[in-house]
């Protein structure tokens, strides 16, 4: 099903999860978002941000050890997930799981923490070289530096739309967004099950006017060979953005 939140519905419901996780009295912690795609990940992740904490995305596909390693590794002892899924993933045991929408349902507070330039935002998971999990801990003041760089070198504005291809767990999804939440822009988040079909991506490319393209190469490729597939010369797509490989 399609959803569509305003710019105000997405900061109420950050804003009552973010008093949610005050009202537990957590602050500067590192919390896991293990939900799938869709708004709810941007909801949870704004939310921990507002709330004075850091988050990492652990997605629901990890093996039992690979999750537990990344949970160890960054001092994961909190996870937001949803219904759903708290009761199919196999979770560590020191950490005490979220269901999001329960988080939603808190009052909102009066006033949230301040948030400093030099804070964890976030950490991503790396396996690198070795092929175990690293992290690669990201302070507000360096995710923004590129934010504004890029904003201001393509002119990003309120009239830009982007395609979320990049998994959260992926450092291209903050681009998405924070770039475009950050200028006034408007986000199109595909579900789980189409992520890697391009023929979808096309569609939502001409369907939404998607402006913003930031991928990593290949899956531009898969793109312009659905294209091309489909015979369509012109796509709305204004700026191209590829990085994270050759």
């Amino acid at each position: 099903k399609n959803v569509t939140l305003t710019y105000q519905e997405l900061a109420d419901s950050a804003e009552s999860v973010a008093a949610a996780i005050r009202n537990k009295g957590i602050c500067r912690e590192s919390i896991a978002v293990t939900l799938p795609r869709g708004y709810e990940q941007i909801v949870a992740v704004l939310g921990v941000l507002i709330s004075g904490n850091h988050y990492i995305p652990v997605s629901l596909e990890q093996p039992k050890d690979r999750r537990e390693a990344i949970h160890e590794k960054t001092d994961i002892h909190y996870a937001i997930t949803d219904g759903k899924n708290k009761s199919l993933v196999d979770w560590p045991s020191n950490t005490e799981i979220w269901k999001l929408e329960e988080l939603q349902g808190e009052r909102q507070l009066e006033a949230y923490p301040a948030v400093h330039p030099e804070d964890t935002a976030y950490i991503i998971m790396t396996s690198g070289s070795t092929g175990l999990p690293k992290g690669v801990e990201i302070s507000h003041y360096s995710a923004w530096n590129t934010i504004a760089d890029i904003n201001k070198r393509y002119k990003i504005s309120e009239y830009d739309t982007v395609l979320c291809v990049s998994a959260m767990d992926f450092d291209l999804s903050v681009y998405d967004v924070f770039g475009l939440l950050g200028v006034g822009g408007k986000l199109v988040v595909i579900p789980d099950e189409e992520r890697k079909n391009p023929d979808y991506w096309l569609k939502a490319v001409n369907n939404y006017k998607i402006s913003v393209w930031n991928s990593v190469p290949v899956l531009l490729e898969m793109l312009l060979i659905a294209a091309n597939a489909h015979k369509l010369k012109n796509m709305p797509l204004r700026i191209v953005l590829l990085s994270g490989d050759w």
